[in-house]
């Protein structure tokens, strides 16, 4: 390998040539013969590779011992040292490019989060819902007085720190669902507030403050084409056909459709709880030790004498006598004829919750 080849060669790897005293020893004859390997950083990728360098057997025709010597010196400087430097270079230069794409992802984040608080405040139905935040008062049973709104999601109430929220409805009460959804955007921006006075880039439906809307009107196997409707903006008319929401609940759609807006909206995820009526008819019909899906179903605990009271006073007396016998313990044994309908009341509770 010539002086000059041997530059090139040096060159096609992104390290310096070797210095002008090697080279001129280098330009003389030489003969072909040993290949040294030496390891070689690649400033492409930083990983290390083989390169096989002729070297000069013997130069001007002298024995090679001195000459060798002090030439194996100079290549191991020439040679060996830029590598290590370009190779420290690849690593540096892989390690900043990992740390722009973070940052340019969680850029990309902020930009989605800001956009979407920009939605959320400049919608004119959560200005309406916001408004009625500051004004609306809820009644503490425990306290036996009206508390506000704002109270309750102070850190350490009662509607700030709990896990689970329930909150009724009646299904045709336009003010029960404006109610519902006041109450989800207060909690819902209150916590975000929280998680953004730490973290800026992580969206709320994938941190510790997200929070999820449970429903009974789906079932739990609908739940991809709930998510298709939430986070994949499925048009209207596709998800009433997929969910088959006038079969399944056969309400008023546009007492619902604020609710399903507000969660596209600020991507809460929105959760089918209930299980087909066709299994609860089965179990009301058979029993639940004689269907065939026995298998699927949760364990039901039927030994609750309170439970089983109330469920059968609500089958045959007013909602006033029954909250009144609630008070007493049962006196009287089970009815029979009712067991396998009170199965299937219990198999419907412990499925939901």
């Amino acid at each position: 390998m010539s002086a000059v080849s041997s530059t090139l060669a040096f060159r096609s790897h992104g390290l310096c040539h070797p210095p002008a005293c090697i080279c001129e020893r280098l330009q003389a004859r030489h003969h072909a013969g040993t290949h040294v390997q030496r390891l070689l950083y690649s400033a492409r990728s930083g990983a290390v590779g083989l390169c096989a360098i002729s070297l000069l057997r013997r130069v001007s025709g002298c024995r090679h011992s001195r000459i060798t010597r002090r030439f194996r010196e100079a290549r191991r400087r020439a040679l060996l040292l830029p590598g290590l430097l370009v190779g420290a270079a690849a690593s540096r230069a892989e390690v900043n490019q990992s740390e722009s794409s973070v940052l340019q992802a969680n850029d990309s984040r902020l930009q989605r989060n800001t956009a979407r608080l920009r939605n959320l405040v400049e919608d004119p139905e959560v200005q309406m819902l916001r408004r009625l935040q500051d004004q609306l008062q809820l009644f503490d049973t425990k306290q036996g007085q009206f508390v506000t709104l704002p109270d309750t999601l102070c850190p350490g109430q009662k509607l700030h720190d709990a896990d689970l929220v329930c909150i009724g409805e009646q299904h045709d009460s336009e003010a029960d669902h404006t109610i519902q959804r006041v109450l989800l955007d207060a909690l819902t921006y209150t916590l975000l507030r929280e998680l953004r006075s730490t973290d800026m880039t992580t969206p709320q439906n994938l941190s510790r403050q997200r929070v999820a809307v449970g429903v009974e009107y789906f079932y739990r196997e609908q739940q991809d084409v709930l998510d298709a409707l939430v986070f994949n903006g499925m048009p209207v008319k596709v998800f009433q056909e997929q969910s088959q929401f006038s079969d399944v609940w056969n309400y008023d759609w546009s007492l619902y459709k604020p609710l399903f807006r507000f969660l596209q909206l600020n991507k809460n995820q929105l959760v089918g709880l209930n299980i087909p009526f066709e299994k609860v008819r089965a179990v009301s019909k058979s029993g639940v030790s004689n269907v065939s899906f026995k298998d699927e179903l949760p364990s039901l605990d039927l030994s609750r004498s309170r439970h089983r009271r109330r469920f059968e006073d609500m089958m045959q007396l007013p909602v006033e006598r029954v909250m009144e016998r609630m008070k007493s313990p049962p006196d009287v044994p089970p009815n029979a004829k009712l067991d396998r309908a009170y199965e299937s009341q219990c198999l419907w509770e412990e499925y939901m919750s």
